[in-house]
């Protein structure tokens, strides 16, 4: 093995069509020849990311949920996990009803991935905006009266959905209150939206990132790539990095190499980069 190379989905790897360009399909499906291991982490559900990493025909890992689940591919192998316990939804319920919002609780790979939402937390243009995303995103959303109803003992992932305004707060009281990891991201569905997904404090990309080199015995290179707020953590942990230019200013100061978007096939171009200062180094 090569090294390790980690990418974000959403605005990296994908654009507003949320597919992958087939010339970096071929790029990556090349790396893999090359004896580069590749690793996906992503704050998308699994049905979501694996329907559009199908185009790739090449073995790989999946890590989904900001690092709640480590996946191989294409065998579907759960090597980690990291869930919260159904306990935490009465403190849920009552951030909600102190900011005056509401959030949709994932119940992960053990429940089929079926979430569960109040709409009546929620006004009727952000219940619209759900139904569109849910078809996107392959995600099934179960409506209930009170979070009680939720028929799962373990929660993968908790979002909220809150404008720019609202959702810092809300992110650090989940934080200090629930002591739960809670990056902010544009939503890729609706960027008026910004999602705060709180996952168990090791459900992160960062952590996910080390796991997996653990997994591996690998102690070597580890190249990133990613455009958001939730890649910091993977940045961290990584010697270099590749940060798309509409990332956010944290995310690029971080960056070894910044580079043009999704649709210039800007990430073919920071590989190439920084592969190449790699290899002159070794």
């Amino acid at each position: 093995m090569k090294g390790i190379i980690a990418l974000d989905i959403d605005g990296t790897l994908t654009g507003s069509d949320h597919l992958i360009d087939p010339e970096v399909v071929d790029y990556l499906s090349l790396l893999h020849d090359q004896e580069w291991q590749l690793i996906f982490i992503s704050g998308r559900s699994f049905s979501w990311g694996a329907a559009t990493l199908s185009q790739l025909s090449f073995p790989y890992f999946f890590s989904c949920y900001n690092g709640a689940y480590l996946i191989s591919m294409p065998d579907k192998f759960v090597a980690e996990r990291h869930l919260l316990d159904r306990s935490i939804l009465k403190q849920v319920e009552e951030l909600c009803d102190r900011f005056k919002t509401g959030c949709v609780i994932y119940g992960g790979l053990d429940y089929q991935e079926n979430s569960y939402f109040i709409p009546s937390q929620f006004d009727e243009a952000t219940n619209a905006f759900f139904e569109k995303r849910c078809e996107v995103t392959l995600e099934k959303w179960i409506p209930v009266n009170a979070f009680s109803e939720v028929p799962f003992d373990k929660i993968v992932s908790i979002k909220y959905f809150a404008k720019e305004s609202e959702a810092e707060v809300i992110a650090d009281a989940i934080e200090t209150e629930l002591g739960l990891h809670v990056p902010i991201i544009n939503d890729p569905i609706d960027s008026s939206y910004m999602v705060l997904q709180a996952t168990h404090p090791k459900a992160n990309k960062g952590d996910a990132l080390e796991n997996f080199s653990a997994i591996c015995r690998w102690s070597g290179i580890r190249i990133a790539a990613g455009n958001d707020s939730n890649d910091l953590p993977m940045f961290q942990k990584a010697q270099l990095t590749i940060a798309m230019q509409d990332s956010p200013l944290s995310l690029r100061q971080l960056a070894t190499v910044v580079v043009p978007g999704v649709e210039e096939l800007g990430l073919i171009t920071g590989l190439r980069t920084v592969i190449s200062r790699y290899e002159k180094t070794r």
